[in-house]
């Protein structure tokens, strides 16, 4: 607005008041309008900004779900159905994983009662082969020096060495010859009379009577001992 056009009317104090209110009153809406639209630019950046980032939410969502358009939202099963198929899968795992469990068990099982089987037939066998005396001392005698070894079995000889079991019998019979019948007591024996008690020097001698006493167990730790049978006759 001009106030020249008002010199002559007004006079020049009033003029000057008029101007000053004026330039107030321009600046002020000079400043609202400046701030008006410092905020509609802000505002206007913001909801630029709110898109991009609801349309990167958006495509973030839609890649987690697999798939590339909100359109085929329609064709997802619902979040309950998919729940419940996760429900149910996870029976089956806890399922599948049991059955393996025992599965596993059961052929640990197997495989032990097949390896005690193979243990207790080639004692067997030994047993067979020469002729012992007593067999359940033999039997412990034999099973307490034997070590498995996969599938195999071997004897720990008396100096540490593994052999094969034959070989190791052999060699067990032959440093404890009073495993064996004598040879006067079947005819088939190893020909060992037993050591005659009361010699000064001689070996650890047991009776016959007090052998034949003793459980298994007994029979077998006394022979490791290196106890003879001692010749009653």
């Amino acid at each position: 607005m001009n106030l020249d056009a008002y010199k002559d009317k007004i006079d020049s104090e009033t003029l000057q008041a008029l101007s000053a209110d004026l330039a107030k009153h321009t600046d002020a809406l000079e400043a609202r309008a400046l701030k008006a639209e410092d905020k509609a630019r802000k505002a206007a950046q913001e909801s630029i900004d709110g898109r991009k980032g609801k349309d990167a939410l958006l495509a973030k969502a839609l890649e987690k779900l697999g798939i590339d358009s909100p359109d085929e939202l329609d064709n997802l099963p619902d979040a309950k159905g998919q729940a419940e198929a996760i429900k149910q899968y996870e029976i089956k795992l806890k399922r599948a994983e049991r059955e393996r469990d025992e599965a596993k068990q059961s052929a640990t099982e197997v495989t032990g009662r097949y390896q005690a089987e193979k243990r207790e037939r080639a004692i067997a066998d030994q047993l067979a082969r020469h002729p012992f005396a007593d067999p359940d001392v033999a039997r412990a005698v034999i099973s307490q020096s034997l070590k498995q070894d996969g599938d195999e079995l071997f004897f720990i000889s008396a100096d540490g060495l593994q052999v094969p079991l034959a070989d190791g019998v052999a060699g067990l019979v032959k440093a404890k010859p009073v495993l064996l019948k004598p040879a006067d007591n079947g005819g088939s024996g190893s020909g060992f009379k037993g050591a005659q008690g009361g010699k000064p020097g001689g070996n650890k001698t047991m009776s016959a009577q007090d052998f034949a006493a003793l459980s298994p167990k007994d029979r077998a730790k006394a022979v490791g001992d290196g106890f003879a049978i001692a010749d009653t006759a």
